[in-house]
Parts: structure tokens; sequence; C-alpha cells
């Protein structure tokens, strides 16, 4: 087990590094968007489902990098890679709606002038009042 230290002192380091970034990134993005929903009076339930959708990507973006410092073979994580989105094209082809609910609802979670309960005048020019 000591060996194992010695040797891959420096990819430890980097993965504790990585995992102290992804902590704080995460924390932070947390704090400005429960800020934002709460500046913007958006429902709490969304707020979480954005903080989940943020959170995600950070981890994907944390796991990419472990992948490069403790330098796993290309080809083999490429063929994974491929087979699972195979696998996930194929089964989001038929939700595609899903996909851009998912990123609608994230966009207008950052920009919307409107709110649920908010009432919208619209005026036509041919019946003014």
């Amino acid at each position: 087990m000591k060996e194992f230290f010695l040797q891959h002192q420096s990819e430890l380091l980097a993965t504790f590094i990585c995992l102290v970034a992804f902590t704080i990134l995460r924390s932070l993005s947390v704090k400005t968007i429960k800020k934002v929903g709460r500046i913007s009076d958006i429902n709490h339930v969304r707020t979480r489902l954005v903080i989940k959708y943020v959170t995600f990507g950070l981890f994907v973006v944390l796991l990419v990098l472990l992948i490069l410092i403790w330098g796993v073979n290309f080809k083999e994580v490429g063929l994974l890679l491929s087979s699972v989105f195979a696998v996930i094209g194929v089964a989001l082809f038929a939700t595609w709606s899903i996909l851009s609910n998912i990123t609608a609802g994230i966009i207008l979670f950052f920009y919307f002038p409107f709110k649920i309960g908010d009432r919208i005048r619209i005026q036509d020019k041919d019946f003014p009042e």
C-alpha cells in the first residue's frame, strides 16, 4: 500500500486538488443559483432542479479530469463512451422533447421576465383602450 502512494504521489495530489476545486465550484454555483432564484422569485423546486443539472455538469468535468490525470487508455475509454452514447442516443432520440425541455428550463431560469401569477396585457392596435 505504501508503494502505491509513493508511485502515484502526483496523481493523488492532482486528484485531491480536483476534488477540492469541485467542492468549491459546486458550493459557489449552488449559492449563486439560489441567490438568482431568490432575487427573481423563482419556484424553489425549479431552483433545485437547476442545481442538480449544474452539479451533474461539474461532476462530468471532474470525471474527465480524473480520467486525464490517471492516464486511462483513450482507446478503451473511447470504445466505452461510444457504446454508451450509442445506447443513449437511440434512447433519447425517442424522447428528444425531454432534452429540449431541460435546456429551455435552464435558459428560462436565468432569463425570464415573467413569473407564474403575473398578469400580461396584450394591446391590440385595432381596439385601443
